[in-house]
């Protein structure tokens, strides 16, 4: 039996006894006006038990309680109690979120089935969505129901727009095939340009397309059309090359990502609110114009000879960041000079680096502007070295200190000369330094190696360089150890 507990506006408290996927036990809830209201039902769902002296409290509650409890359940629980009454199926329709969860259908063809039955449902409901959500491995093949979705979504106002059409979280683990992407249609495009397709966007508030293919004029056009607008994502789409939005107003927009779209190369917006962006692709060119409030950033350049251009270019906006996460073959990286961090507090770096490579240099350029940095993320991604380079140690100079560190994290540590010459480094440096985490598996290096072959990447040493570590941990400072499962 399943037992949930609702915390609902207006409503004391609300019970519901879920016996199965399809059979509730008992509903139970106290309300201001009638005090507390007990259902219960048998296996067919239909015995009701008198409360107060009513044979029927339960379908003589007031119009606006049915809304408020239909608000507060999930999609599935909200078409399971839609067996309770007839009032109630005519009602469940007005559930605000619709979240379709790829879990609760394993196949295809069922999770098409089932977004469209309930969408079926829905006919003739005008009621603004706050969200709507589809989350599940689907292509072009599936493109006439997927445009029916967004057509939905779209006729009933959403506010919140989500299609990840792809595994959740497994976007690099093999090369995507752009080809089948699901793109987004033209005639779609064309209608919300018009008056009644301006008006059903106007409520959008968040728009996240994964692996859909999407042009960069439907994007700017969300972005103009939009004026409620806060988040927009696009995650591989091979047809997005640019995003330029000029005019006499700024966007209203917060939170921007731009990942793993292969053709990208600009974005020029006026910004001003921008609180986070996050990049992942290739050597763009990128203007926002002044962002006072932007404090968290992620920049992941592809090319092998990256040097951190898009860095370079968000320079200015240094001194208001508070966490910034870089992608980066670290040591080909070369950070401003004055790198003014005066307020970040948390440092995320994925290193690609050669085996024994030098991190210290680059690492400490970057750490020394930021003053109250207090934790520090590592993750290494070693790659082959070359034999016929031999291995420059890493020149640093000057009795700096990283006064606030209290923590630092090593994924994917492989005892190498590098990381072990960084690791000493911040135990000196690090004044407060509370905490090491030492964890010899990378978790972003499992979206693009598989698990054995990374083990087999270990240096031979590796167990070797750890206790050497362990030894040379200062006095009062956390050492904690996390080796592979099965090791």
């Amino acid at each position: 039996m399943l037992f949930v507990y609702y915390t609902v506006p207006n409503l004391d408290h609300l019970y519901i006894d879920f016996l199965g996927p399809c059979k509730i036990e008992r509903i139970a809830m106290s309300t201001p006006e009638f005090g507390k209201l007990e259902v219960d039902h048998d296996k067919n769902m239909r015995e009701k038990h008198s409360v107060n002296g009513s044979e029927d409290l339960f379908d003589q509650l007031p119009d606006h309680i049915f809304p408020l409890i239909i608000s507060s359940l999930t999609l599935k629980e909200a078409a399971i109690t839609s067996a309770i009454s007839k009032r109630w199926w005519s009602l469940w329709p007005q559930i605000p979120a619709m979240n379709f969860e790829r879990s609760l259908h394993g196949d295809k063809s069922g999770y098409k089935k089932w977004v469209n039955q309930v969408l079926n449902s829905q006919r003739g409901s005008t009621f603004t969505i706050d969200q709507f959500s589809i989350d599940f491995e689907l292509d072009s093949s599936s493109a006439d129901d997927i445009d029916r979705w967004l057509g939905f979504a779209f006729a009933r106002r959403v506010r919140k727009l989500e299609f990840f059409l792809n595994e959740t979280g497994t976007v690099g683990t093999r090369p995507l095939d752009y080809s089948k992407f699901y793109t987004f249609p033209e005639d779609l495009c064309q209608h919300l340009k018009t008056p009644a397709g301006l008006l059903s966007i106007k409520c959008l508030t968040s728009l996240s397309l994964r692996c859909v293919n999407v042009t960069g004029e439907i994007i700017c056009h969300f972005l103009s059309c939009c004026p409620s607008l806060e988040q927009l994502v696009v995650d591989s789409s091979n047809l997005l090359v640019s995003i330029k939005v000029v005019g006499p107003s700024p966007l209203w927009l917060k939170h921007l990502d731009i990942l793993r779209c292969p053709n990208f190369i600009s974005v020029e917006l006026c910004v001003p609110n921008l609180v986070h962006f996050g990049y992942e692709g290739r050597e763009m060119k990128m203007r926002f114009g002044n962002t006072p409030f932007l404090s968290h950033v992620f920049i992941s350049e592809w090319a092998r000879q990256s040097r951190g251009s898009a860095l370079f270019q968000l320079s200015g906006c240094f001194s208001h960041l508070e966490t910034l996460e870089l992608h980066f073959l670290l040591t080909n990286m070369v950070f401003p000079r004055k790198a003014e961090l005066t307020n970040l507090k948390q440092l995320k770096v994925w290193s690609f680096h050669e085996r024994d490579a030098s991190l210290l240099g680059t690492l400490d350029s970057l750490m020394k502007g930021a003053p109250l940095l207090e934790k520090l993320t590592l993750q290494f991604a070693t790659l082959p070295r070359d034999p016929r380079q031999k291995r420059k140690p890493a020149i640093v100079g000057g009795t700096h200190h990283y006064p606030s560190l209290k923590m630092v994290e090593m994924y994917g540590f492989t005892g190498g000369e590098g990381e072990l010459e960084l690791a000493l480094f911040l135990f000196e440096k690090a004044i407060k330094l509370e905490k090491i985490v030492v964890d010899l598996y990378s978790p972003r290096c499992t979206l693009r190696l598989k698990r054995n072959m990374e083990v087999r990447f270990l240096m031979p040493n590796t167990r070797e360089r750890i206790w050497e570590l362990r030894e040379k941990v200062p006095p009062g400072v956390e050492f904690i150890e996390i080796m592979p499962p099965g090791e």
